[in-house]
């Protein structure tokens, strides 16, 4: 037998050749997974919150307009019908 095939059997009789992946890879890939999925729910939520914040501020931003818009005329017709009852 040639010395170098002899050597490659008594390699692959210490060292076999690996097939699929150790529990310790696996346990460390769903870490790895497990910490990205936390980090993409945690991007989700806070552009959640902030849509929400954008949402409120939106709605009082048009509650002042409308405030804006509507106001004067009521004090308009206010100042008139005082100034009718006091005549």
């Amino acid at each position: 037998m040639n010395p170098l095939n002899m050597h490659r059997r008594i390699d692959n009789i210490r060292h076999p050749r690996q097939q699929g992946l150790t529990l310790v890879e696996l346990m460390i890939a769903m870490v790895i997974g497990l910490i990205l999925i936390a980090g993409v729910i945690q991007i989700f939520l806070s552009s959640q919150q902030a849509y929400r914040t954008q949402e409120s501020m939106s709605r009082i931003q048009e509650s002042g307009r409308f405030a804006w818009r509507y106001w004067p005329a009521t004090f308009a017709r206010a100042a008139l019908r005082a100034a009718v009852a006091m005549a």
